[in-house]
């Protein structure tokens, strides 16, 4: 398989995190909540494909 179609499995949020160039860390691997704003300037505006073995859930608001 060809590197353009390899697709990057996340172990972690740390690695995610890290591939995304963000300062921030989870303490636990199992558990993460942030505010998008401690992302950071830096984060990588795009990502390829990929995929990782925990769910994500955003919630947004404007309070």
């Amino acid at each position: 398989m060809g590197d353009d179609l390899h697709i990057t499995t996340y172990k972690d949020f740390n690695d995610y995190y890290e591939a995304a160039n963000t300062p921030v860390r989870s303490k636990i691997n199992e558990f993460h909540v942030l505010r998008f704003s401690e992302l950071g300037d830096d984060i990588v505006p795009f990502m390829r494909p990929s995929s990782i073995t925990n769910f994500q859930v955003a919630i947004d608001s404007d309070l």
